[in-house]
């Protein structure tokens, strides 16, 4: 991907756009499952709705960043991986067994990124930007655990509706996911405080692995 600075948008303007695309995809996941559950009687990824929901809020809440990436593969990775969950789809197979392990696995996921997002509040963003390092709860076991979370409700997600289209757009969504913690954390090192806490806390996604 190119890199390089979009100097044509100004930062309102590529706030207003990015939060209208945000909404918007947020509408379009509610009315495209609540339709499929209306139809067929089957709620299918309604812990992992509530999920995406805390993770929009927040978005749209955000406060502005003392620095953020100008690059394009980082705004790139970072949409990616925060948004193309919004693109899953209800149709895919959806055996009792499946739903069955979904659920607690989806609420797992939507527990652990809801004390992850409450510990960062407004300084929770989509592209790799310094909003002040967070180093309490469960950033203290690891140094990016909502985007565990992320994966954890994505999972849940396959096991109630699997088919190719969510298991590419879930390997999709992670090989942006992985990209974006390299850019988080590419920008972040310029910051002593985060250096002191990556130093701290060894694993940046999974504790004892990675």
């Amino acid at each position: 991907m190119i890199e390089g600075s979009d100097t044509a948008v100004s930062p309102r303007t590529r706030r207003l756009l990015t939060t209208f695309g945000a909404a918007s995809l947020w509408l379009t996941f509610l009315i495209v499952h609540a339709t499929y559950s209306i139809q067929t009687g089957d709620s299918v990824g309604l812990a992992f709705f509530v999920q995406l929901t805390l993770i929009t809020y927040l978005f749209l809440r955000r406060k502005e960043a003392d620095r953020t990436s100008q690059s394009t593969r980082d705004w790139v990775v970072g949409f990616g991986g925060g948004f193309l969950p919004f693109l899953l789809q209800p149709d895919g197979a959806s055996p009792s067994w499946g739903t069955y392990v979904a659920i607690p696995v989806m609420t797992a996921g939507l527990a652990i990124s809801f004390v992850a997002l409450m510990e960062l509040g407004r300084s929770f963003g989509i592209v790799a930007a310094d909003r002040g390092i967070v180093s309490s709860g469960p950033y203290k076991l690891v140094r990016h655990p909502a985007y565990l979370a992320y994966a954890i409700g994505e999972i849940g997600y396959l096991f109630q509706s699997f088919s190719t289209w969510n298991v590419a757009i879930v390997a999709f969504t992670w090989l942006c996911q992985i990209d974006r913690i390299r850019a988080e954390e590419a920008l972040l090192s310029g910051n002593p405080e985060y250096v002191t806490y990556k130093n701290e806390v060894r694993y940046a996604l999974i504790p004892g692995i990675w």
